[in-house]
């Protein structure tokens, strides 16, 4: 628990630096990876749910985009849940590196697609209306590059972390 205690107010802090989004997403997206990894996927997703309502109190997700709050919530959720099982189905398999990057990248395809059909197709539906192009344009590409980025961002440190418990105990 103070693990999970220490990495969501570690994010938070990081989400409340005001920092750009090509900065902030993949942080928050190695904070899940990590997250994960760390502690279980049930911890990653409180922290993937957490995420977007830091991003909308602190102005980082404007506020025409409040709709897209359950759905980032969900694509977070998706993301955490595909690495877990992914990585967990092939470790016996396959060389860790390899396990790893597929799982990477399978789960932040999943986001990607969540938020990319919520803008444009869910939201635009339940409004009656599509929504500005920016704000689509947010939450399609960056967010598959952003969490690519955080799953490697993830592995680096993650292995730093693992090599420095080895070395402690």
């Amino acid at each position: 628990m103070a693990t999970l205690a220490l990495l969501t107010a570690a994010t938070i802090a990081f989400e409340m630096l005001g920092l750009p989004q090509p900065i902030t997403g993949p942080v928050v997206n190695m904070m899940l990876f990590l997250t994960t990894l760390l502690l279980n996927s049930t911890a990653g997703v409180l922290l993937g749910c957490i995420t977007p309502l830091m991003a909308l109190l602190r102005g980082q997700l404007p506020p025409p985009l409040l709709p897209m709050v359950p759905f980032i919530m969900l694509a977070n959720a998706g993301l955490v849940l595909v690495f877990r099982i992914v990585r967990r189905s092939v470790t016996m398999r396959q060389r860790y590196k390899t396990n790893y990057i597929l799982a990477v990248v399978l789960a932040s395809a999943i986001k990607f697609v969540i938020l990319y059909s919520a803008v444009e197709i869910l939201l635009p539906a339940f409004i009656g209306k599509s929504l500005p192009r920016p704000f689509v344009l947010a939450m399609s590409f960056p967010q598959l590059i952003t969490a690519i980025t955080g799953g490697v961002l993830a592995f680096l440190i993650y292995r730093v972390i693992k090599k420095s418990s080895a070395i402690s105990t």
